[in-house]
């Protein structure tokens, strides 16, 4: 008996906040890449800007336009029953709704009637540098039946690598920070150690938000990102999820990726007001997942208010002084 084999689907999300111009240089970087995976994709833009009128929407979807044929785009105000999506859906959502809740929307818009085996998360600042890269991150994941998610070496723009990374406790993670100038002193790589940069590849606890390649199975699993989060803290989530159905998270550093995080989170935001936005959503999730006491809860935040408040206003006063 003939089997017929299925050619494998890859969803893709892109989750922006207007960035119209660098959406474009990603996406002319990315296509050759998906032309040599082997799967059909589709991609699903989410843009989360808030604030578009109605010639920005024209001027956005021009651009586009210009550089992609086959590209759908889509006013999530219009609530329409059915879409006929293509290779490449643009959504305006006109209100901000996270980085969790926008790679669900895409996921639900771009999954209905496509049935993905895999979802890929990325940042439109990430560029990917391996040859054949999808064809050996997906045949890789799949030949291990325990792995939910799957990441390359991700570097930046100083060749620093960003993850992968063991679990922190909060105590290490937060609370230490009361003694912060001391343990930089003593320990300049103290607040860091969830960092694992001795591993080629191998299981790890949590991998980098800006690139996650996901089996689609394990994704609908556990239902997705928690839309309790806006943003950061995603990939801790979700390794936890995967975790509660025994399933794990894997690096595969044989591949590498480029991430600029100054084309997208800089351009909004400065270092200390997304030192809090993270903080936030990192108490979220030891609440929420690793079950936090109250008090823990309470001196983290004492010692991050202390950190936020009084040292990193001293590290600022001597960086203006030092520019002068």
């Amino acid at each position: 008996m003939t089997q017929i084999f299925r050619q494998k689907r890859m969803l893709i999300s892109v989750v922006t906040y207007k960035g119209c111009s660098d959406t474009v240089k990603f996406l002319i970087s990315l296509l050759p890449h998906l032309e040599e995976s082997g799967c059909d994709t589709r991609i699903m833009i989410v843009d989360n800007y808030e604030q578009y009128s109605k010639a920005d929407v024209q001027s956005v979807e021009s651009e586009l336009s210009h550089h992609f044929h086959s590209i759908l785009f889509i006013d999530f105000r219009e609530k329409k029953t059915e879409l006929e999506l293509k290779g490449i859906n643009y959504v305006f959502t006109h209100r901000n709704l996270g980085y969790a809740n926008g790679n669900n929307l895409a996921f639900q818009l771009g999954n209905n009637g496509f049935a993905s085996d895999y979802f890929l998360v990325i940042g439109n600042d990430v560029f990917l540098i391996s040859k054949d890269f999808f064809p050996s991150l997906t045949q890789k994941l799949d030949s291990i039946y325990d792995v939910a998610i799957i990441g390359p070496k991700i570097t930046g723009p100083h060749s620093d690598q960003q993850g992968p990374y063991r679990y922190q406790s909060i105590r290490r993670r937060y609370i230490a920070l009361f003694f912060y100038p001391i343990l930089k002193i003593l320990s300049p790589a103290f607040f860091l150690n969830d960092e694992i940069c001795d591993i080629e590849e191998g299981y790890v606890y949590r991998l980098i938000g800006c690139f996650l390649l996901m089996k689609s199975s394990c994704f609908i699993a556990v239902d997705g990102f928690d839309d309790g989060t806006f943003l950061f803290a995603e990939e801790f989530i979700v390794s936890e999820r995967f975790l509660k159905i025994e399933m794990n998270t894997y690096y595969y550093g044989r591949l590498h990726a480029y991430h600029d995080a100054s084309l997208t989170i800089k351009k909004y935001h400065d270092q200390r007001s997304a030192n809090r936005l993270r903080f936030e959503s990192d108490i979220y999730y030891y609440k929420k997942y690793r079950y936090i006491s109250h008090i823990e809860e309470f001196l983290a935040r004492l010692a991050f208010r202390v950190y936020d408040r009084l040292y990193c206003s001293i590290l600022s006063n001597k960086s203006a002084i030092r520019d002068e």
